[in-house]
C-alpha cells in the first residue's frame, strides 16, 4: 500500500463545468444495504489497490462508530476522504469524475458503495450554514452572478475558510477562487474521515447552486458567493435533523444540525 499523501486535493479539485448538464442519479436505490468489503467489489477492475484502502478505513475505524453509524458505514465516509498514490486513482477522484459523467452507464459498478455511503450519510449531523471550497484558477467567467448550475459529484468542503489559506490548499499567491456556499444540504463528516482536523462538510451529488455575488479581494484572490436553491432530484436530498445553536455541540450529539456564518478571509 502506497504511502497516504498529505490532504488537501479534495477540498481545492478541479469542478464539473457549470454549464453541465446530466441524467439523474438513479438505480443505486434498488440495491441491497451491503458490508464496505461487498460494496467494492465491482470496482477492483477500476480501482486496484481498492481492496486494501478498504480493509484499512475499517481498521482505523472507532468500534463503535458515532453518530449511530455501523462500521461498514463509518469505513465508506473513510475511504472516500482517503488520498493515495498515485491521486488520480483515488476513490474520491475516480468517483465525482464518474458523477459528472453523461453516460449514466459508468455508474452501475458503483451502485452499491453509492447506496453504502449515502446510507451514512443520512445518519451524521447535518450543517446549516456558510462553507468554504477553492479552486487554484480564475472561475469568475465561468460562475457569473445570477448563474444557475449544479454540481454533480460531491463537493468537499470546509467551515473554516482559513484552512484553505494554508499552502497545502490554495496558499496566498497565484490565481484562486475561493466559493462561500450558503447551504442547508452538508453534512459534518469529522467524526469519520481520515483528516478530523479539517473540519471537513461533504455536499452529496446533484445539488443545485446560484451565484449571489462575486468579490475581486486582490492579489489574484477571487471570492463567490453562493446560495443552495431547492434540488433538481430531491430523491438525493439528506434529511434534516434537529437543529441546534453552537458548533461546538458537534462532538456531544448524534443528530443536528450545526449553524454557521459567512466569514471574509484574510488575505494580507
Amino acid at each position: 500500500m502506497d504511502t497516504i499523501p498529505d490532504s488537501g486535493k479534495r477540498f481545492i479539485g478541479i469542478l464539473n463545468d457549470p454549464n453541465l448538464m446530466c441524467m439523474p442519479i438513479s438505480g443505486y436505490q434498488e440495491c441491497p444495504l451491503l458490508s464496505l468489503e461487498e460494496s467494492i467489489q465491482p470496482l477492483k477492475s477500476i480501482l486496484s489497490d481498492i481492496e486494501t484502502y478498504a480493509h484499512a478505513s475499517k481498521v482505523l475505524c472507532d468500534n463503535p462508530p458515532a453518530d449511530g453509524l455501523t462500521r461498514d458505514e463509518s469505513a465508506s465516509i473513510r475511504l472516500y476522504s482517503m488520498e493515495w498514490y498515485p491521486t488520480d486513482k483515488c476513490l474520491y477522484v475516480t468517483l465525482n469524475e464518474t458523477l459528472r459523467s453523461a453516460d449514466r452507464n459508468k455508474l452501475k459498478p458503483w451502485f452499491p458503495y453509492l447506496k453504502l455511503i449515502l446510507t451514512a450519510l443520512k445518519k451524521v449531523p447535518s450543517f446549516y450554514g456558510t462553507v468554504y471550497r477553492g479552486v487554484k484558477l480564475d472561475l469568475t467567467k465561468e460562475y457569473f452572478q445570477g448563474k444557475l448550475f449544479t454540481w454533480w459529484g460531491f463537493s468537499s468542503c470546509t467551515t473554516s475558510v482559513a484552512v484553505l489559506q494554508n499552502d497545502g490548499f490554495l496558499g496566498k499567491t497565484g490565481l484562486r477562487t475561493i466559493f462561500s456556499i450558503e447551504t442547508n444540504s452538508a453534512v459534518h463528516i469529522k467524526n469519520h474521515t481520515y483528516f478530523p482536523m479539517e473540519e471537513e462538510v461533504l455536499l452529496p451529488p446533484a445539488i443545485q447552486f446560484k451565484v449571489v455575488s462575486i468579490l475581486d479581494t486582490g492579489n489574484g484572490l477571487n471570492m463567490i458567493q453562493l446560495k443552495e436553491t431547492s434540488p433538481l432530484f430531491p430523491d438525493l436530498a439528506l434529511p434534516s435533523p434537529k437543529k441546534v445553536s453552537s458548533m461546538s455541540q458537534i462532538s456531544n450529539q448524534s443528530s443536528h444540525v450545526v449553524t454557521g456564518s459567512f466569514v471574509q478571509p484574510n488575505t494580507e
